[in-house]
C-alpha cells in the first residue's frame, strides 16, 4: 500500500531547500546545455533543422565530444576559445551528474551536511564514491551554470564568432515534423492500486 499512503513520497531527510537546489541545477543546466548545443551547431555550420534534429537530441557528453572533435588539431584563436568553453562545460557537466545521479542521505540528525553516493563511469566500469556536502555546495553548481552562460558574452565583438548570438536567437515558431499526438504509456501503478484495494 505504498502508493495509497499520502506521505509515501515525503522523506524527512530531504529538506525542501535541498530539493530546490537540485531542481535548480537541473533547470540551469538544461538552459546551459541548450546554448552549448547551439555553439556546436554554429561551429559546425549546421542549419537550424539539422541542429534540432541531430544535436539537440544528443546527450551532453556527445555534444561535448562533437565540439572537441571539431577543434581537434587546430591551433587558431577561435578553436582555442571553443576548447576552453568545452573544458568549462565538462566541469559543470561532471558536477551536475554527480549531484543529480546520486543517492542522498542526511549525515546526522540536526546536521546541515548530507552524504551522497556518487556512482559514475561507463556500464562496465562503474565506480562508487561517498561524499559529504552542504546545501550551499549544491547551490554553487546551479550558479556555475548561470556563470558559464554569462561567460559566453566573451564571444561578442569577435568577428569570427559574433554571428553566434544571431544563430542562437529562436524563431517565432518551430516546424513540428510529426504533429500526431504521442501515445501515453500505460500506468501500471493504477492497475496495482486497484488490485490492492
Amino acid at each position: 500500500m505504498l502508493y495509497g499512503n499520502p506521505n509515501w513520497s515525503r522523506n524527512p531527510d530531504w529538506p525542501r531547500e535541498l530539493a530546490e537546489e537540485l531542481g535548480n541545477i537541473a533547470i540551469q543546466f538544461a538552459n546551459y546545455e541548450f546554448v552549448f548545443s547551439h555553439l556546436v551547431g554554429f561551429a559546425e555550420r549546421l542549419d537550424k533543422p539539422t541542429l534540432y534534429r541531430e544535436i539537440l537530441t544528443l546527450p551532453p557528453s556527445e555534444k561535448l565530444r562533437r565540439l572537441r572533435g571539431f577543434v581537434a588539431d587546430k591551433s587558431d584563436e577561435i578553436s582555442r576559445i571553443y576548447s576552453n568553453l568545452c573544458d568549462r562545460f565538462e566541469v559543470v557537466l561532471t558536477d551536475r551528474n554527480r549531484y543529480l545521479h546520486a543517492y542522498w542521505y542526511k549525515a546526522a540528525p540536526g546536521s546541515n551536511e548530507f552524504v551522497f553516493v556518487d556512482i559514475h563511469g561507463k556500464k562496465d566500469k562503474l565506480s562508487k564514491e561517498t561524499h559529504k556536502c552542504t546545501i550551499r555546495d549544491v547551490a554553487v553548481v546551479g550558479m556555475a551554470c548561470a556563470i558559464q552562460m554569462h561567460n559566453l558574452n566573451m564571444l561578442r565583438g569577435m568577428p569570427e564568432i559574433d554571428g553566434f548570438f544571431e544563430y542562437l536567437s529562436l524563431p517565432d515558431a518551430l516546424p513540428i515534423p510529426n504533429a500526431a499526438p504521442r501515445k501515453i504509456p500505460y500506468d501500471h501503478r493504477k492497475k496495482a492500486a486497484e488490485r490492492d484495494k
